[in-house]
């Protein structure tokens, strides 16, 4: 099997790319091409919405490594199409984005999504996203987190409250209950239906937001008073929200770094990112530093943790894997579409596909099985008791590193069910832009199939589950082992 690509787009970099480039203000214009170059007040017709919208169906279903997951062809179809009948006017870039927005969560692919072209980065300043997300406790629906709270006013009627707060619960907001309003933003956020919802209630505002653009009031129906009516904040407020929330914890620091705690050495293994070939290398160098360290340092346990680790280049998992085993192992499957498209994206890098692919018609699939893979000897390979860490942000290369961990019983998974990634998904990243409006698709090529097959949930869990309390500090993760 070839080698799994360097995904170097990490779930964060595509979530906040549609977030900080998506925007435009609704004002008119005259319609020009993506070349030309878009701007606020640039407005297209419905042909040429359409045109881009047939565009997307064309993409999704020659391209993309399995497009029905959850639907069939014909369900698909049906979906454009319903989309399409509501273009009877012209719309800017960001009304079409919207529109277009909800048939890339059908994919079930969780590094899939679209953006805006950068000159509209900021939403033409319009304030038209809602102040807050939301939790769910025992069926009942409260606000979170609230912010930007110096951008939106709070209107109400005689004897209401005149402010929200974290842990008020929300009943409807205008005018729809509660949860049919979560599931319709859902479609809003891209992977699995239950990952999508979850993507939901952390980044709520900003999906119910795209569900009803341009909206800029919205009516909250709280359980301890009259209706609230609130102005909307900045795109700006959410972008920095999901720089903080995706991995706040592990920003500024090194991408690999190793303590020791007495007997057990501890990784913190942040992120799997390289830059090219000489970054590459210099992280290997890094990697084979720290097991020498923790051979010199005679630690009888060692914990790898990923729990915030976005993913990158999938070589550095194997990397790891190597220091901590000499058994051969199994690799990942695939599953590659054969594109003409996805050809000539390739060529435009420098690139030639193999003579294999080439050789293939449009459409087909190329099957790779799994490798069976043999760790090159190391001079410091640790010999003591290995434990990998796993929790919500355990993503891409970072997953497939893990789940590798998990099907091999190379080490013992402690930590948590990872919420945006899962074992199977799909990878290597393709990237088009919509020929009249200039917005960006992004999806996978390949279906990356876990080594213990499609068989089973399509869930990483772990040998031994922690509470958060115990993911808190190494500290505490140390006190929670087995």
């Amino acid at each position: 099997m070839a080698s799994r690509f360097a995904a170097l787009m990490a779930g964060s970099t595509l979530l906040l790319s549609s977030v900080a480039a998506l925007g435009q203000s609704a004002g008119s214009g005259v319609a020009v091409p993506a070349s030309g170059g878009i701007t606020v007040g640039t407005r297209f017709s419905p042909t040429q919405c359409k045109e881009d919208l047939a565009f997307v169906e064309h993409q999704l279903f020659t391209v993309h490594a399995f497009p029905y997951t959850e639907l069939t062809r014909v369900q698909y179809e049906q979906v454009f199409d319903s989309i399409s009948a509501t273009i009877t006017d012209s719309l800017s870039a960001a009304g079409l984005f919207c529109k277009i927005k909800p048939v890339m969560a059908y994919l079930s692919d969780e590094h899939a999504d679209i953006n805006l072209p950068k000159a509209l980065v900021g939403f033409g300043g319009d304030s038209v996203f809602l102040p807050f997300n939301i939790k769910v406790v025992n069926e009942k629906y409260y606000v979170d987190t609230v912010f930007g709270v110096t951008t939106f006013t709070v209107v109400t009627g005689a004897g209401g409250s005149s402010s929200l707060h974290p842990g008020d619960q929300i009943l409807a907001i205008d005018g729809v209950p509660i949860a049919k309003v979560l599931d319709r933003a859902s479609v809003f956020a891209t992977g699995y239906p239950l990952e999508r919802i979850q993507t939901a209630l952390r980044q709520f505002g900003y999906v119910y937001a795209l569900s009803v653009y341009p909206q800029k009031a919205f009516t909250i129906q709280l359980s301890h008073h009259r209706p609230i009516r609130l102005g909307g904040i900045p795109v700006n407020a959410w972008t920095d929200f999901q720089h903080k929330d995706w991995n706040g914890a592990q920003k500024g620091t090194a991408r690999i770094t190793y303590s020791r705690y007495f007997d057990v050495g501890y990784i913190h293994a942040n992120s799997f990112l390289t830059g090219n070939d000489k970054d590459e290398a210099a992280l290997k160098d890094t990697v084979e530093a720290i097991f020498h360290q923790i051979h010199q340092d005679g630690v009888k346990k060692l914990i790898i943790d990923v729990s915030y680790n976005n993913g990158g280049n999938s070589a550095v998992g194997d990397w790891i894997i190597a220091e901590i085993s000499g058994k051969p192992y199994r690799d990942y499957q695939c599953d590659f579409r054969r594109s003409d498209d996805y050809v000539k994206l390739v060529k435009s890098w420098g690139f030639h596909p193999d003579s294999g692919y080439l050789a293939l018609a449009p459409g087909a699939v190329q099957h790779f099985d799994s490798d069976t893979l043999s760790p090159a000897d190391q001079p410091d390979r640790f010999q003591g008791k290995v434990y990998v860490l796993i929790g919500s942000g355990t993503f891409s290369s970072a997953m497939m590193f893990a789940t590798i961990i998990k099907d091999n019983g190379i080490a013992t998974l402690i930590g948590q069910t990872p919420l945006f990634g899962h074992p199977s998904h799909f990878g290597e990243m393709y990237n088009t832009k919509l020929p009249n409006s200039g917005i960006v698709l992004h999806f996978g090529v390949k279906h990356w199939i876990r080594p213990a097959g499609l068989g089973g949930p399509n869930v990483l869990t772990p040998d031994v589950v922690l509470g958060l309390e115990q993911m808190s500090s190494p500290e505490q993760v140390i006190k929670a082992l087995p």
